[in-house]
């Protein structure tokens, strides 16, 4: 009797230990979401395709909500193209952008440095997200880039705690980001 438990232990565990395997294979799966209509493509985690949809406007994608615990309050990540005024730069977009923001942006702590994304050049922001009593909620994060008369843009904001939790995949999705002809 006491081989008997010994093996179904030992079988259990082992099957245990090959879910958790393949459960940390699918983690770091990912797929590619190309659209030549909307000119870009990129790769994200697998775990997400049930997340991602259509905008509403057909200009983009969206992850909302990523898949968080329900203490998490938010967390969207937006992926989008938008037409642009050619002779405004890119600091001058960054600014308008800003200002479009109807809340929350403590300008205090807007950070950017300017980078690549697909190549070309690119900003990349930060910002808290703030209430009316200037207590920070959530934090942004911004990076675009203007090819053409277009602008490509990635959008995520989140509270304090999924903003941190899910910030790798969403730069791993950002440095795989490419505009397409």
């Amino acid at each position: 009797m006491n081989l008997f438990i010994l093996t179904a232990s030992l079988a259990l565990f082992g099957l245990s230990i090959s879910f958790s395997f393949l459960f940390v294979f699918a983690l770091n799966q990912s797929l590619t979401y190309e659209d030549p209509s909307l000119g870009f493509k990129f790769q994200y985690p697998a775990l997400w395709k049930q997340i991602l949809e259509k905008d509403m406007e057909g200009t983009g994608i969206a992850f909302s909500p990523l898949p968080t615990s329900p203490t998490e309050h938010f967390a969207d990540l937006l992926i989008y193209t938008t037409d642009h005024q050619e002779n405004i730069t890119l600091k001058q977009y960054l600014r308008e952008f800003i200002l479009e923001q109807l809340c929350c942006v403590d300008n205090q702590s807007l950070k950017y440095n300017e980078t690549k994304l697909s190549g070309i050049p690119s900003i990349n922001a930060s910002w808290n997200l703030i209430k009316e009593n200037n207590q920070v909620y959530g934090k942004a994060m911004l990076n675009f880039a203007i090819k053409d008369g277009i602008a490509y843009v990635i959008h995520y904001d989140a509270n304090v705690e999924t903003f941190a939790r899910w910030l790798p995949e969403v730069e791993k999705i950002t440095s795989s980001f490419k505009i397409i002809d």
